[in-house]
């Protein structure tokens, strides 16, 4: 069944690109509130824009429909700014029973006040017919936008030249999960543990093995153009509800150094089994020991010391 992509962002926060890369990636057809208000009243609608916007989302919302049910996929091109926004875009979609998938894109202060003036500088320029985001503008855009939960979400977008991804597991990433695992452990890790053990845990670390902690943790993914390079997980710890456990981090080697690592635990300790916790734990290997440290995890209870497994067991309290 055809489905539903919608983009949520700050304006210039790469949204019309990156809704782009989803017609090329899903054979979308992208429907834009931008193109509808520019092309009927021009760059200064004034007063009614916010009115002319509410009007143009109802009538796309309905096209949309028009279109999954015709077999095409969708790709909405606004903002959906609030959570109000976008819970009620989730409830019109479940009403219709049409799948629907948001994908955020995370932007910095420092980089979207870049964007907001190369924006500006290539309307003066007559080089873009997007809007001129003036100080108001951008104000209103700053303290109307709310920064969507983890648990909102499908995936989060780092907005650059590579477009990195961080999604949900699905079923069918656990062969490229397995296989970006032993590869890592056989590279990265190669200096702190001997062979036979790596391909030990490279024995445990199967697609089967990775559905099966799929299954009872919240697992994630990190992608650049469709190939593999991170993934991680958080569950509980030992089913407690108020500590929760990391687990299988690992990057890429060609992709480590380039804060993807990072990311990925940002996104972990935005999901509701972070959030939820007062302590957070994860079994640390010699190799990702400093990293760990940088985020600050320290020695649980103090212990420096490597358990009977050869890990160090890190935590962070909230």
């Amino acid at each position: 069944m055809a489905c539903v992509y919608m983009t949520c962002g700050k304006i210039c926060s790469g949204k019309s690109t990156y809704a782009r890369e989803l017609r090329r990636r899903y054979h979308a057809a992208i429907l834009s509130v931008d193109e509808i208000t520019l092309a009927l009243f021009g760059r200064e609608p004034g007063e009614m824009l916010d009115e002319y916007v509410q009007r143009a989302e109802t009538y796309l919302y309905g096209k949309s429909v028009e279109l999954v049910e015709t077999g095409v996929n969708v790709a909405l091109d606004w903002g959906f700014w609030t959570k109000r926004e976008r819970d009620e875009a989730r409830a019109f979609y479940a009403a219709h029973g049409i799948p629907c998938f948001f994908h955020y894109l995370d932007i910095g202060d420092e980089e979207w006040r870049r964007r907001v003036q190369k924006r500006n500088a290539d309307v003066l320029a007559g080089k873009t017919s997007a809007y001129y985001v003036d100080e108001g503008l951008a104000r209103k855009a700053a303290d109307l936008f709310e920064p969507p939960a983890v648990s909102e979400i499908d995936a989060r977008v780092i907005p650059d030249e590579k477009n990195m991804i961080i999604r949900r597991f699905q079923e069918a990433d656990a062969p490229a999960v397995s296989e970006l695992i032993i590869h890592t452990l056989r590279v990265s890790n190669a200096k702190d543990y001997p062979p036979e053990m790596l391909e030990e845990l490279a024995l445990h670390m199967q697609p089967g093995d990775i559905l099966s902690r799929a299954a009872w943790t919240h697992f994630y993914v990190a992608e650049e153009a469709e190939k593999m390079i991170g993934c991680g997980a958080i569950g509980p710890y030992w089913g407690r509800e108020d500590e929760s456990s990391l687990f299988t981090i690992f990057v890429l080697p060609g992709c480590q150094g380039r804060g993807v690592g990072r990311r990925i635990v940002e996104t972990l300790e935005g999901d509701e089994y972070a959030l939820r916790a007062k302590r957070i734990e994860i079994p640390a290997s010699v190799t990702g020991l400093p990293f760990y440290r940088k985020l600050g995890y320290d020695f649980k209870n103090g212990c420096a010391e490597l358990d009977e497994e050869r890990l160090y067991r890190l935590e962070k309290f909230r």
